[in-house]
């Protein structure tokens, strides 16, 4: 299934044995959003860079922009004191530094053959990062998905590693090799970016190991979700960037010109299935938070509200005589949630979350993610044609009983 918007999840390469000399084609896994029901991969014998798809991609703020940029080396001694460091000195320095942190992931797993629907024996490869010298590594979720058997290869060594923990809502894993004395990456902030800024993506794109290619901040704050028949992926405040990015270069890093570490690279924009000049990061500080997360315990929590709901658009609004076109109709309400706790209820429209415009059933879900549990944060609503605003307190989805975490909050496609 094809998307004309073309916004595609940096998947791994699949390769099915032997790799040498072989070409497969390109194999797309098609999503509606804000539905649990998209297509299923329809895997070949052998599928190189297979894909995930998503819908429209929701710009909250942000522009591109594709000014050059003369940078200092910030923390990167450029071995000339007081000078200018030039564009081709200081990508390779930060390449020297971020390198020893990047490792590459080989995950064996099994697919299905779509001419025989028999399941033959796949291997994919993606990239992951050094986050503590004591062999943990953070890498997507989508990376590892499915696989039977991990190994990373670090420098010229390659482990067998264990899964630490994984959050399939913000596509985030981490592994655990035996080793130590590691190289691990030094952690940037997401908080201060700004567009324009140098960057440098490092990784395995197409299984090419330890390759780096530079850029800068083409916008921030971009903000969509993902989801198909099992679960669904958030994906907040992504940083876009116009360094290039393939596949294989999930989980790889996206660092800045002291080579900090600033986000995990994920999603691409292109409608060849290769970089386009738009591609996607995770932002540093939603990694940590969830790593740190994954390790402690095992499994990650995140803010919920407790409604599924519907996206509202002209046609509805007028064929149900609503008095706003566009919004998230509530659908359900969970018991217990702290949307029936502030008292909402079924047929409520939910038009804002803290100040913060909602259009649709996506828009809350990327609404409420931005937040943090425990957070008070205004609701503003129609009901029976009146606006109301309530205060609603977050909650933890892992406390929630009455629903799966990969179905609170969960959107529906309008029919």
């Amino acid at each position: 299934m094809s998307d004309e918007s073309g916004f595609l999840r940096i998947d791994e390469v699949r390769l099915a044995e032997p790799v040498v000399e072989k070409r497969g084609q390109h194999s797309m896994r098609g999503v509606i959003i804000a539905a649990i029901g998209g297509a299923v991969i329809g895997a070949l014998v052998v599928t190189v860079a297979a894909f995930m798809v998503f819908g429209t991609y929701v710009a909250k703020s942000g522009t591109g922009s594709s000014s050059s940029v003369a940078s200092s080396a910030n923390g990167i001694s450029s071995g000339t004191t007081g000078a200018a460091t030039t564009a081709s000195s200081l990508s390779e320095q930060v390449a020297a530094k971020t390198l020893p942190s990047i490792v590459s992931i080989n995950v064996i797993g099994a697919t299905v053959d779509r001419m025989t629907g028999q399941s033959v024996a796949s291997s994919s490869s993606g990239s992951g990062i050094i986050i503590r010298a004591d062999g943990h590594i953070i890498t997507n979720y989508h990376v590892i998905e499915g696989g039977t058997k991990i190994t990373v290869t670090v420098g010229s060594k390659t482990y067998t590693a264990t899964v630490v923990g994984t959050d399939s809502t913000t596509d985030l894993a981490v592994l655990k090799i035996d080793a130590t004395g590691l190289s691990a990456v030094t952690i940037g902030s997401s908080q201060n970016l700004k567009v324009g800024q140098y960057v440098m993506a490092v990784g395995s794109p197409f299984g090419l190991n330890n390759s780096v290619s530079t850029g800068i901040i083409s916008a921030l704050g971009r903000s969509n979700m993902i989801a198909d028949q099992t679960q669904i992926s958030a994906y907040v405040n992504l940083i876009q960037t116009d360094a290039a990015v393939n596949p294989g270069n999930s989980g790889g890093a996206l660092v800045d010109e002291s080579g900090k570490l600033i986000g995990i690279n994920t999603l691409i924009s292109s409608t060849s299935g290769s970089s386009a000049g738009v591609g996607f990061a995770i932002p540093v500080d939603t990694v940590v938070d969830i790593a740190d997360q994954l390790i402690t315990t095992g499994r990650a929590q995140h803010p919920f509200l407790g409604v599924a709901t519907q996206t509202i658009n002209a046609q509805l609004a007028q064929y149900y005589n609503l008095k706003t076109a566009s919004g998230a109709y509530v659908v359900t309400v969970s018991s217990g949630s702290p949307a029936q706790k502030t008292g909402m209820k079924v047929g409520d429209i939910i038009v804002a979350v803290a100040g913060t415009k909602v259009g649709s059933s996506e828009d809350l879900f990327t609404d409420v993610r931005m937040h943090k549990i425990g957070e008070s944060v205004s609701i503003t609503y129609y009901r029976d044609g009146r606006k109301k605003v309530a205060r609603v307190t977050l909650a933890s989805d892992t406390d929630v009983k009455t629903q799966s975490s990969t179905q609170q909050d969960a959107t529906q496609q309008n029919k």
